[in-house]
């Protein structure tokens, strides 16, 4: 049951990060805001995924993972029933603190308590598949509302009522004696943020989780204003490249134990990049669809196959705390990059967006062949 639970917790996060894409047109129309400025919404969620970062270790050895996931939960519904109020957006972005710090808790908790169990590369990447789930019935949800004018806040109200429904469910059925036992270490943290993988991994996914969101969330602006596409046939294609990512966790699963967690990487990395370039030189339609499908299912496994790897190279005491490192840290990235894609595209054009990710990928895939080249280095490193 709590497998269940906590796979239905990362489709409601895939939800909630899915239908943003779709929303923003509609923000930036009722707060009068640009591409620039709409920018903020990300750097407002990773402020809190930064508190998070650091507050995630020590929580979690004082009061137990059970208290992160329900104090993520609460902290969840809450805010959402604000942004359902259309508050002002100097107020909405300190709401979108709270919510990425209380989504990162809520992320945190479910993904150390998998990570140690048997088996986790497989059983990560099904729960982060179901975030895929969720970001594909996201942009869908999102759509339909607006096809019926119900105004883009009612989505938070619906999200935020099936938060309340999950977080009624961890708190029956998660064990309360599932902690971590405190460290005895004099600074735990300073000892973690001494372990190289730690480091590769956030550096690493802060590159994967900037240019997943980029595509995600700027993908039906770009296919819409650049390529003219309709607003429902672009948010069925944004839907496709959520269904990818979905399906490349699900069905490569399987191979991570098989290939090779390291070498399904690479394969994975080189794969993003054709679908990249197969957007970038389309001119919309059925290549763009499918385009996008190959970028998010080659997208996929990316991130919980990194994650599973960081328990092979990490002490059991510190693997909360550096967990919820990486998690938060790495999802600086949602800022950092959309919000820079979003300056580009503002700026020089929508066409800078392909080039942008294409980078971005690049830059990733040099990053880890290189070490895959050497495997001594991969050891000490990751």
């Amino acid at each position: 049951m709590i497998l269940v639970l906590a796979f239905s917790s990362f489709a409601l996060m895939g939800i909630n990060d899915g239908v943003l894409g779709v929303l923003l047109p509609s923000l930036q129309t009722h707060y009068g805001i640009d591409k620039a400025v709409v920018g903020l919404l990300f750097l407002a969620s990773v402020i809190g995924h930064v508190i998070a970062a650091f507050a995630s270790g020590a929580m979690a050895q004082k009061m137990g993972l059970r208290f992160l996931i329900l104090q993520g939960g609460v902290m969840i519904s809450l805010c959402l029933v604000l942004v359902w109020q259309l508050p002002p957006f100097s107020l909405l972005l300190v709401i979108l603190v709270i919510v990425g710090y209380a989504m990162a808790m809520l992320s945190t908790g479910l993904n150390a308590y998998i990570a140690p169990l048997p088996g986790s590369g497989r059983l990560l990447n099904y729960m982060h598949g179901f975030y895929g789930v969720g970001a594909f019935i996201g942009p869908l949800l999102a759509t339909l509302v607006l096809q019926l004018h119900l105004g883009w806040s009612i989505v938070y109200l619906f999200i935020s009522f099936l938060c309340i429904a999950l977080t009624l469910g961890l708190g029956i059925f998660f064990p309360a004696s599932r902690t971590m036992s405190a460290s005895h270490e004099h600074s735990p943290m300073a000892r973690m943020l001494r372990i190289p993988a730690l480091w590769f991994a956030t550096i690493f996914l802060a590159f994967y989780v900037g240019v997943e969101v980029s595509v995600g969330n700027w993908s039906f602006t770009f296919l819409t204003e650049a390529r003219s596409e309709h607003e429902v046939t672009a948010g069925w294609m944004v839907s496709g490249y959520w269904l990818g990512l979905t399906m490349g966790r699900m069905l490569l699963a399987f191979l991570v134990e098989r290939m090779g967690k390291r070498l399904l990487v690479q394969y994975c990395l080189a794969g993003a990049l054709a679908g990249v370039i197969l957007i970038w030189f389309s001119t919309g339609g059925v290549l763009a669809a499918l385009g996008l499908w190959i970028t998010g299912f080659c997208f996929g496994p990316l991130f919980p196959t990194t994650l599973s790897i960081v328990p092979e190279y990490m002490p059991q005491r510190l693997l909360t705390g550096a967990i919820g490192f990486i998690s938060s840290i790495a999802y600086c990235g949602a800022a950092i990059f959309p919000w820079l894609a979003g300056n580009f595209m503002q700026s020089v054009g929508l066409w800078t967006l392909l080039p942008f990710c294409f980078l971005i990928l690049s830059a990733m895939l040099i990053m880890w062949s290189k070490l895959s080249h050497n495997h001594a280095k991969l050891v000490e490193v990751l």
